[in-house]
């Protein structure tokens, strides 16, 4: 399992996610040729921490998510869903496993690398068992 996966699982559960990207939540990249509004995640890193008797077994990983739309508005209205989807979950089942995903410290804005695309970037923070 990896937080990737746990956290497409968490989007493409949320009802006001779907309604705007429907099934579009991509890991690395979003498809060539994909439809806008979409999301694409990526793993920026993950650790597991250690005790005294050996490793937790309680991974936490940093995953960017960005809202990509034509329209800066369609990008931030996105982004508030996902944050709405993901903020506040806490010891959920998620594709076989018990997660927690919460807000992290980044966010910002910009027109991707092409400049066509309008993205609003965010962090969160998966802990998952």
């Amino acid at each position: 399992m990896s937080a990737i996966a746990i956290t497409v699982a968490a989007l493409l559960a949320d009802d006001g996610v779907t309604a705007i990207v429907g099934e579009r939540v991509h890991a690395v990249t979003g498809p060539q040729g994909t439809e806008l509004p979409n999301v694409v995640l990526t793993l920026a890193g993950e650790a597991d921490s250690y005790v005294l008797s050996g490793r937790s077994r309680f991974p936490e990983a940093t995953v960017i998510v960005d809202c990509r739309a034509s329209t800066y508005a369609q990008a931030d209205v996105l982004a508030d869903r996902v944050v709405d989807a993901l903020a506040d979950l806490v010891n959920v089942e998620l594709d076989g496993v018990t997660a927690t995903i919460m807000r992290g410290t980044l966010s910002v804005t910009d027109r991707g690398d092409d400049g066509r695309i309008f993205r609003r970037r965010q962090s969160f923070s998966v802990h998952w068992r």
